[in-house]
C-alpha cells in the first residue's frame, strides 16, 4: 500500500511532475525527519504525512494504482492518527492506556 511513497517520485518517468507538484515529499523524507527528531510537534508531523496525500491526489488520476494506495493509506494513517490522539488525551488526563502500535511499512 505504502510503495508507491516510499522513495521520491521519478522524474525520469514522470518528467513533468515537479510542474504538477511543487513541495514533494515521500516516506524516506518523513522517516528520515522522524528518526533524526526533527518533528518537535505531531502536528508538523501530520502535515507532511497529508502533504503526501495531497501530492499523490493532485498528480495521479483517480483510476490510478497510486491514487487508489494513496486513499487506503491515508485512512489508515487517519485510523491510527486517532488512536494516538486518544492515547494522548488519556495520559493527559490520568488515566491508564496501553500503548499504540502502528507502522507504515505495509
Amino acid at each position: 500500500m505504502s510503495c508507491p511513497f516510499r522513495q521520491p517520485v521519478s522524474l525520469e518517468e514522470f518528467p513533468n511532475y515537479l510542474d504538477v507538484v511543487k513541495n514533494p515529499i515521500d516516506l524516506s523524507i518523513i522517516q528520515k525527519r522522524l528518526e533524526t527528531l526533527e518533528y518537535q510537534r505531531l502536528k508538523d508531523f501530520t502535515m507532511d504525512m497529508s502533504r503526501l496525500f495531497e501530492n499523490a491526489k493532485l498528480f495521479y488520476a483517480r483510476d490510478s494504482n497510486a491514487y487508489k494506495c494513496a486513499e487506503t493509506l491515508e485512512k489508515v494513517f487517519e485510523n491510527a492518527l486517532a488512536d494516538v490522539r486518544a492515547e494522548i488525551d488519556a495520559r493527559a488526563s490520568g488515566k491508564k492506556v496501553s500503548p499504540v502500535s502502528c507502522s507504515l511499512n505495509s
